[in-house]
């Protein structure tokens, strides 16, 4: 296996398109239904990470889906080896913006922000006084929840196109039967 810099280039502007795309559009209007609807505030924080949380992971599975789906020489091991660079990218851009919710993603910086106000200081108050090894937990884990999400991605497309694989060949069959 040798590293692919086009594909590591592609995988970082990807997922750094998703999360914006996620972060500008996606989200205000959910999270001003939330903030409307009269809960108290650890319930609309549990509703709001766990939501953000599950439409990051939706969207990375169906990116990378659709990787391995068009690109059948791609592999789950020579993906992991092309999103290293760029994991280390976004790792570099997040420190760089402090874990911003348009640089880390919003699952990695609400839930940064959570924990570090219930688990260390309820003083808290802004994604800037959360502690940078926190982010860095959470960056981890969710870089490793995604990357399970890439290897069920491409567990389903594999299992597609050997089913397809082998519908082709009982159809060629089929026909070279029917000729003779």
């Amino acid at each position: 296996m040798k590293l692919n810099w086009k594909s590591s280039i592609a995988y970082f502007l990807i997922i750094q398109a998703t999360v914006l795309v996620i972060g500008l559009f996606f989200n205000g209007p959910f999270f001003v239904l939330i903030r409307f609807s009269n809960l108290d505030k650890q319930v609309e924080d549990i509703i709001s990470v766990v939501a953000e949380t599950a439409l990051e992971l939706l969207t990375r599975f169906i990116v990378f889906f659709i990787f391995f789906k068009n690109n059948r020489g791609l592999t789950f091991p020579q993906f992991c080896l092309d999103y290293s660079p760029a994991f280390g990218a976004r790792l570099i851009f997040s420190l760089c913006t402090h874990f911003a919710f348009w640089s880390a993603g919003g699952s990695i910086n609400l839930w940064g922000a959570i924990l570090g106000n219930r688990l260390i200081s309820q003083h808290i108050l802004t994604m800037l006084d959360v502690p940078i090894w926190l982010y860095l937990i959470v960056f981890f884990v969710f870089e490793g929840l995604f990357v399970l999400s890439a290897f069920g991605a491409y567990k389903i497309a594999l299992h597609q196109r050997k089913k397809l694989q082998k519908e082709l060949f009982a159809e060629a069959s089929d026909k070279n039967k029917n000729e003779e």
